[in-house]
C-alpha cells in the first residue's frame, strides 16, 4: 500500500493500540461471571457460550443480546469494572508517532465511552484524538461500519485487529487498511503488521 496524505485515521482500540493479556484474562472473567448471573442458558455452560461467541455471531454484542442479556447491563458489569491503568503503561513510541501526524485521529471501541477515555489516557495518547466513537452509543449499531460510513468522502485509513469487524467494513466503503495481525497471509491489497507502532510507515 503506498503512502499518502490521509484526511482521517480511524484506529479500533483494544488489541490494536494496546495488548494486555491479563485484561483479557480479567475481562472474560468479570464477562462470564455476568453471564452465569444473569442468563439463564439451558445445556451450555456460561465459558463455553463465551468462548463461542466469535464463531456464532459477528459481533459479542448480538451474542449477548440473543440470550436476553442486555449491552448496557454489560457495561455496568463488565467494562465500568476494568480500570485500563491496572494493566496498560504508556506507550511513549506511539506518542511520539501521533505527535507528526497531520491527519485527524479517531478511535472506534465496542467498549463505551468512559473506558476508551480512561484506556487512550493510560496510553498516553489522549492530547492526539480528535474523536471516539461506540457503534452502540454512537449509532444504534453493532456494525463499525455505521461510524465509518461518516467518513466516505474522506481519504481513510482504518488499523485494526480483526477482519470481520474492522476491516472488511472499511474495504467495504474503499478504504485503505492496515491490519494488526501478526503472521497474517491475505491479498498483497491487504496489508498486515505485527506491532501497531508498524503504521508509522503508513502514516508518515
Amino acid at each position: 500500500m503506498a503512502k499518502e496524505a490521509y484526511t482521517t485515521l480511524i484506529f479500533d482500540l483494544d488489541s490494536t493500540l494496546y495488548q494486555s493479556q491479563k485484561l483479557l484474562e480479567y475481562r472474560t472473567e468479570l464477562t462470564i461471571d455476568w453471564i452465569a448471573e444473569k442468563s439463564n442458558l439451558a445445556q451450555r455452560t456460561p465459558r463455553s457460550f463465551y468462548q463461542n461467541l466469535s464463531d456464532e455471531f459477528q459481533h459479542p454484542y448480538d451474542g449477548f443480546t440473543s440470550i436476553g442479556l442486555t449491552i448496557d447491563d454489560y457495561f455496568e458489569n463488565v467494562s465500568y469494572k476494568i480500570a485500563p491503568s491496572t494493566f496498560v503503561e504508556r506507550n511513549e513510541s506511539l506518542d511520539d508517532i501521533f505527535s507528526e501526524v497531520e491527519s485527524e485521529i479517531v478511535i472506534t471501541s465496542l467498549a463505551p465511552h468512559s473506558y476508551i477515555r480512561q484506556m487512550i489516557d493510560a496510553i498516553g495518547i489522549s492530547q492526539h484524538i480528535s474523536a471516539i466513537y461506540n457503534p452502540y452509543q454512537d449509532a444504534s449499531s453493532h456494525s463499525k461500519y455505521s461510524i465509518y460510513k461518516q467518513f466516505s468522502d474522506e481519504e481513510v485509513l482504518v488499523a485494526g485487529d480483526s477482519y470481520a469487524r474492522d476491516i472488511q467494513p472499511a474495504i467495504e466503503l474503499a478504504f485503505d487498511t492496515v491490519h494488526l495481525a501478526p503472521d497474517c497471509s491475505i491479498s498483497d491489497a491487504h496489508t498486515c503488521i505485527d506491532r501497531i507502532e508498524e503504521i508509522e510507515n503508513y502514516i508518515l
